[in-house]
């Protein structure tokens, strides 16, 4: 491959010869060109827009680029836009000026719009001594990442983490003897591993820790006292 001059030489049988004007810089290409994409890597939270950069080097120049999409058909152009949920196939090729068809390459791109359900486990609305809060999500496309579990005073929105497992089942212990007795709110935030990392919130609302036992009292009789018959 490469450029080239051209001229042609007669001779005739006594000798004589003539050599023709130069036809100069003739391109040979017998090279296909390349194509590469910038396909990311990874489940992706959105839609992406895969770009296709085609290269012919020093050869004839691209002439057109081309994809499909999951076996679909053909199309003309730079730039592929996948937004559907799924585990997607991008073929493509690009063909230069004079004819040479590049081989069929190809991306995936993996795409999860959808949010999981969070599976979070309600604990019951008096809690005392040690609790275990966990949640079971579950959902299709990327994989959990892990589950943070937090606790908040009821209604102040101010919340500290009880702890963060990245290992099915999703699990914190929560030791409610601290902060103590009164009325708090639980989140737990399922993060799931997709570009960016997405989160799904679930707050369970009012739950009542009393770890303060009952105190009683007899009021009557009255102590030393002498008794019979029925007492009230």
């Amino acid at each position: 491959d490469g450029l080239y001059d051209l001229h042609v030489v007669v001779r005739d049988a006594a000798g004589n010869e003539t050599i023709s004007a130069t036809v100069a810089s003739r391109r040979v290409d017998n090279t296909a060109p390349t194509t590469s994409d910038n396909a990311p890597s990874g489940w992706q939270s959105s839609g992406v827009t895969v770009t296709l950069n085609a290269s012919d080097g020093s050869g004839s120049g691209v002439s057109n680029t081309q994809f499909a999409v999951d076996g679909g058909g053909w199309q003309s152009g730079n730039s592929v836009s996948v937004s559907s949920d799924g585990i997607h196939t991008i073929s493509y090729f690009s063909t230069d000026a004079v004819g040479n068809v590049e081989s069929p390459r190809t991306a995936t791109v993996m795409i999860d719009t959808t949010p999981p359900d969070p599976g979070a486990n309600d604990p019951g609305n008096y809690l005392r001594g040690t609790v275990t809060l966990s949640a079971n999500p579950s959902g299709d496309g990327a994989p959990i990442l892990e589950v943070e579990f937090q606790h908040s005073p009821e209604g102040a929105d101010t919340w500290t983490s009880l702890g963060v497992d990245d290992t099915a089942p999703y699990e914190a212990m929560w030791d409610t003897s601290n902060p103590g007795d009164g009325r708090y709110d639980l989140r737990f935030i399922v993060r799931e591993d997709t570009v960016p990392v997405r989160e799904t919130t679930v707050d369970l609302a009012s739950k009542i820790v009393d770890n303060t036992a009952p105190t009683a009292s007899v009021g009557s009789p009255l102590n030393g006292a002498v008794v019979s018959g029925g007492v009230t």
